[in-house]
């Protein structure tokens, strides 16, 4: 087959692919394949090397070179990659060739005889020229292999017995006899859980324990578990800042949820005032004066208190929200500790004792007794 009849044929499947589309994709698939191989930045670092090395500095000759080393074989490519590019091509190929279609399994059909000698024919068809094309079926060969392959696999699967599926925790688990649920120390028959129940505050106010042991679905999303207050005595407060309201919404939601989770009375998150910063900046200087522009700044802000819990509590919930924090999200804690009765009188006499300095004037005035009452005696014997 002549040269010219070859690049006729790759021009026509070229403008095909890109009327349908597929040229376009082609190369989106091409180009990320390249990247992920890192074979652009070895033709980039290649090409910069040979660019400083050479004198002089000639484009086309760069070019040229750069092309030599930048041209992959196809039998180089991954397979998935070739069978996705065969794929694309297959429709395409058969419309503008004169030759039946291309056999799966075997051989390329011959261009039937011309006026030209059959060698010189069969010479230009197994040449240079018709590389590609040979590739392309052995592409082909190589995904009809892959096909049947996936063919075989798919009716041995369909073959097999479907298992069927479980009802319910007996045919899941099986029926074994379990021990005694008030032996192990436990209060509820573990079969028994989860409730299935309707927890509404509104209609009937229901406990901790019921709210662990009924089925809520979506639990994180909703609204946690707030703990009554016991002592009113507070013992921790929270709060919270970010410049994006959404991001700030979800820490804290989730910073109740955690304290819901460890036994901690709170509060509900409080909105506080949202800080708002004004700035006027000229646009430009001189002459163009009144032209400015504003920039403003808002910090959102909310609060969470606590009650009546331990500091040792107190320390590790907050912890767990350090390691939790979320990118974007401040957050300042205060926390109170109390102490017993009487520590006032204990510590300032602690400090009497272990301060040398407190006892200092007493001592100076003892001392100043004694010497006045040695010079009193002495004069008497005088």
């Amino acid at each position: 087959m002549p040269a010219a009849d070859v690049n006729s044929l790759y021009v026509q499947v070229r403008r095909r692919l890109i009327e349908s589309g597929e040229w376009d994709h082609i190369r989106s698939v091409m180009s990320a394949k390249l990247n992920e191989s890192g074979w652009t930045d070895e033709v980039h670092h290649k090409a910069k090397e040979t660019g400083r090395n050479m004198e002089p500095l000639s484009f086309h000759a760069l070019l040229t070179d750069t092309l030599a080393r930048a041209t992959i074989p196809i039998f180089l490519f991954p397979t998935m990659l070739r069978l996705s590019l065969v794929r694309a091509t297959r429709p395409i190929v058969p419309k503008v060739i004169r030759w039946s279609r291309w056999k799966s399994g075997g051989p390329i059909p011959s261009k039937p005889e011309s006026s030209t000698s059959s060698q010189q024919a069969e010479e230009l068809f197994h040449g240079n020229t018709l590389r590609r094309l040979t590739e392309m079926a052995n592409l082909q060969r190589t995904e009809g292999e892959v096909l049947e392959q996936v063919a075989d696999l798919t009716e041995v699967e369909a073959s097999d017995v479907v298992p069927k599926v479980a009802q319910n925790e007996a045919e899941l688990f099986g029926s074994e006899s379990l021990p005694n649920f008030e032996s192990l120390g436990l209060r509820y028959d573990p079969t028994t859980l989860p409730l299935r129940q309707q927890l509404d505050p509104f209609n009937r106010p229901y406990t901790e324990e019921e709210y662990a042991m009924t089925l809520v679905h979506g639990r994180s999303v909703n609204a946690p578990y707030f703990h009554q207050r016991t002592h009113d005595i507070p013992v921790a407060n929270i709060h919270f800042r970010s410049h994006h309201i959404e991001l700030l919404n979800l820490f804290t939601h989730f910073a109740t949820h955690a304290a819901s989770s460890l036994g901690i009375p709170c509060s509900r998150v409080v909105a506080l005032p949202t800080k708002r910063t004004l700035w006027t900046v000229l646009r430009s200087p001189f002459a163009h004066k009144k032209s400015q522009e504003n920039f403003e700044r808002r910090v959102h802000k909310r609060a969470i208190k606590a009650w009546d819990a331990d500091p040792e509590v107190i320390e590790r919930w907050v912890r767990y929200l350090r390691a939790h924090a979320l990118a974007g999200v401040g957050m300042r804690v205060t926390t109170w500790d109390r102490v017993p009765l009487g520590i006032g009188s204990a510590v300032v006499r602690s400090y009497e004792r272990h301060n040398p300095a407190v006892d200092a004037p007493k001592r100076i005035k003892q001392l100043g007794k004694k010497i006045v009452e040695e010079e009193q005696k002495a004069a008497a014997k005088a």
